[in-house]
């Protein structure tokens, strides 16, 4: 909740990322995920829909895929699950940042007509985990102490659709 006591929410925005894959056999990789999102954190309510401030939300996740057969050589789809951390980067950048554990869980379908060259058609859902009944992005000084949110919950979550390019080396 905001400080004002309205349900804040992110609001959907486009993410680019980098995810690299090490093979450890024909069905298996390990991977290295991250992502950032440019987003607003938003007021919910009956007459409030106003940005409340710009943010940034990071992931940075370390886990692995394992892709199931399949009857075309084209693409192959497969699930992935990661664990790692989620920072979330509140602009004007005189309010704290704050780091918390995360996991996420997905999958999609690999497409590869060239040996070297590919596509990843991905859904993943992400669960940060948040300290329940907490005060977070605050600003501290000789002057002011103001937390700009109010915890009252577990666990957030949002979910990403991607699409990329792959390169096999």
């Amino acid at each position: 909740q905001g400080n004002t006591g309205s349900d804040l929410e992110l609001d959907e925005s486009r993410s680019v990322g980098l995810i690299l894959n090490v093979r450890i056999d024909a069905d298996r990789q390990w991977e290295l995920f991250y992502s950032r999102q440019r987003t607003e954190l938003d007021a919910q309510g009956l007459f409030i829909n106003e940005p409340v401030f710009d943010i940034n939300v990071d992931y940075l996740h370390f886990g692995g895929t394992y892709a199931f057969a399949s009857d075309t050589s084209l693409g192959r789809p497969y699930i992935v699950g990661t664990i790692g951390a989620t920072r979330f980067e509140p602009k004007p950048s005189g309010l704290d940042s704050e780091t918390f554990l995360s996991l996420s869980f997905g999958g999609g379908l690999s497409l590869f007509p060239d040996k070297r060259l590919g596509l990843r058609l991905e859904g993943r859902l992400f669960a940060t985990l948040i300290d329940d009944d907490s005060e977070i992005f605050c600003r501290t000084g000789i002057d002011t102490n103001f937390c700009a949110v109010h915890v009252d919950g577990d666990w957030l979550v949002q979910w990403q659709a991607m699409a990329g390019l792959v390169f096999r080396f």
